[in-house]
């Protein structure tokens, strides 16, 4: 089981993206999204260091972008950070010489966003034709590299019945870890809520068989954004890590109030509340999450759940 990343520092490059998730959160600021200056970059990553932080990611939009990224990636290493990763779609690694050069520049981990088991799923996802071809070629790229990767998949209406057959892909491409996190209104999502935003009580079944696949074949399993009340009678999550903390702007029910895990659970977001209601959340009283190794941790490569760093 890989460790929880306590000193993660964030690059942020910026929102420019070669994809057009219908779930981005980003939305339309990709429109409006400038080159950092590499000299911020650069700082950025120094003062990161000198405040003690010993693992670095480089987010966007999409980091591989940035023609400078191996550039940053080798002053991290020069700098000795000891994780350095990336973010990413993944397409531009399917060119396995591009790949290469970012592994030999110091890159250590990658984190890679995979919306479905096949070209149609990820590709109406992603809303850009030839993606998950890509995406899979960098994925058997980094394996025969023997770069650890780890797999995130945003939980929509249209792929929440099939996240079990992304598991299986996850367990064959060698990932070592896999978050999972259901979309949210907001961003580009809103544009068209209704067919991308899913009910949480209808997938929760779905989500939970695709991570006991993932727990059976040894890969991580982290999952967020899901209230602990639709998990707690389910025995087949025993060893997952929610990755969430409760807190920011979340949405609670005056049951929640009587909840036994009601400090760490995350509740839901406004949007899924004013859309779906909050009929499903109910309090967990009298009754532990007795089947449930439930730990407040971040995903390994990116930090979530934790403060980023500026």
């Amino acid at each position: 089981m890989l460790l929880q990343e306590k000193s993660l520092a964030k690059i942020e490059l910026g929102f420019l993206c070669n994809n057009r998730c219908v779930f981005c959160a980003q939305g339309d600021l990709r429109k409006h999204s400038q080159l950092p200056l590499s000299n911020v970059v650069e700082s950025s990553l120094k003062s990161a260091h000198e405040l003690g932080h010993r693992s670095v990611c480089f987010v966007g939009g999409e980091p591989t972008m940035h023609e400078a990224l191996t550039t940053w990636i080798r002053l991290a290493r020069d700098l000795s950070f000891d994780r350095v990763s990336i973010q990413t779609n993944g397409r531009r690694l399917s060119v396995q010489e591009y790949a290469a050069g970012l592994v030999e520049a110091g890159l250590t981990h990658v984190e890679i966003s995979l919306q479905g088991h096949n070209a149609s799923l990820h590709d109406y996802h992603t809303r850009s034709p030839g993606s998950f071809r890509e995406t899979a070629k960098a994925l058997l790229n980094l394996r025969d590299m023997q770069v650890e990767v780890g797999l995130t998949t945003v939980v929509t209406r249209s792929n929440y019945r099939l996240l079990e057959a992304v598991a299986v892909m996850s367990q064959r491409v060698g990932a070592s870890a896999w978050h999972v996190c259901p979309a949210e209104a907001i961003g580009t999502a809103l544009d068209d809520r209704q067919r991308v935003v899913p009910n949480l009580m209808m997938a929760a079944p779905f989500i939970t068989r695709a991570l006991q696949r993932c727990l059976e074949s040894g890969v991580s399993t982290y999952m967020s954004g899901m209230p602990f009340c639709l998990l707690s009678d389910i025995s087949a999550l025993r060893a997952v890590e929610l990755s969430d903390a409760a807190g920011g702007d979340r949405v609670f029910v005056d049951e929640c109030e009587r909840c036994a895990e009601r400090t760490r659970c995350p509740g839901v977001s406004h949007a899924h509340a004013e859309h779906f209601g909050v009929a499903e959340l109910e309090a967990i009283v009298n009754r532990e999450l007795k089947d449930l190794d439930v730990k407040e941790v971040g995903f390994p490569f990116s930090g979530i759940g934790e403060k980023l760093s500026d």
